[in-house]
């Protein structure tokens, strides 16, 4: 997984670690970084004007962003802001990186928990109430 930092949680509001910490907490995630990321992170576009832009496919700010996820072998991109969730969805299909999921940290959390015993395994995307 590649952990987006959104604009208002981070640069808004100095809020970069607590996402990190849920995120850290998930027993055999991996997660790494964007070059940008924390302070120096790029807005994806989605909270600016540039949201009604129509960007050449891969020349979009979120395009280039979600092709870095694809250098970084992600499989999933995580963000807390619904805004950039929607923008790299969009961005994921321009660039036809199908294989690449956009999550929320808390609907990636609901798939972790509850914990399963060590012995299961924690596939991405399952979700048991057991």
């Amino acid at each position: 997984a590649v952990y987006h930092d959104p604009c208002y949680l981070g640069r808004h509001h100095g809020l970069y670690d607590p996402p990190r910490r849920v995120l850290g907490a998930m027993k055999g995630l991996e997660v790494v970084e964007f070059e940008q990321s924390r302070e120096d992170s790029v807005c994806c576009g989605g909270g600016s004007p540039r949201t009604w832009l129509e960007d050449d496919p891969g020349q979009g700010v979120a395009d280039e962003r979600a092709a870095e996820a694809v250098e970084l072998g992600a499989e999933v991109i995580v963000t807390p802001c619904p805004y950039c969730i929607q923008i790299f969805e969009e961005s994921l299909n321009k660039i036809d990186a199908s294989g690449i999921e956009v999550r929320d940290v808390v609907e990636l959390a609901a798939c972790w928990w509850p914990y399963a015993p060590e012995e299961e395994d924690q596939t991405f995307g399952t979700y048991s109430t057991a």
